[in-house]
């Protein structure tokens, strides 16, 4: 993705708020991906050096699940290297804890 002059925070660098918010939307991303969807309880994020602006690299993936919690792990790099790395855990909400379990109790016997 690019990441321009809109997203500056430190002179030439990405904001790290805006990092936040690409992390979460990635590891969400991720989670529904893996159809495990839920809302953010927990992002952390180490910051390991300053994100140039321009193009980034985000990858996010599933890293495992406990009952209604996912965990996901992300990273953001460029040409320098991983910039910043992010854990979250994601809570599948209440009213759709239900309707995972019929789709799953569904298939059983197909």
């Amino acid at each position: 993705m690019e990441l321009g002059g809109a997203y500056e925070g430190p002179a030439g660098l990405v904001h790290g708020g805006m990092l936040a918010a690409v992390f979460d939307q990635a590891l969400g991303r991720a989670c529904e991906n893996a159809k495990v969807p839920g809302m953010t309880g927990t992002l952390s994020i180490r910051y390991r050096q300053g994100t140039k602006l321009g193009k980034v690299h985000v990858e996010a993936w599933l890293d495992r699940i406990e009952g209604v919690k996912a965990f996901a792990k992300a990273e953001v790099s460029t040409s320098d290297g991983v910039c910043a790395e992010a854990e979250g855990v994601f809570i599948m909400p209440k009213w759709a804890r239900g309707l995972l379990t019929e789709k799953l109790l569904g298939t059983i016997g197909d």
